[in-house]
């Protein structure tokens, strides 16, 4: 039974180990400047404009 135990939650670490966001693509890195704030990204950032 202990064995069988194990079993289920290294295949759970293993499904949910899968699961989250990409890891940074810092390998591109566009920069961003407007209106006199500028810096760099990671590539798979997306920069949108949004108001108050």
């Amino acid at each position: 039974m202990r064995l069988i135990s194990r079993f289920i939650l290294f295949s759970l670490v293993v499904v949910l180990s899968g699961c989250g966001k990409p890891a940074a693509d810092v390998a591109v890195s566009p920069k961003y400047h407007k209106d006199g704030i500028a810096f760099h990204h990671p590539g798979h950032w997306r920069v949108t404009e949004t108001t108050a």
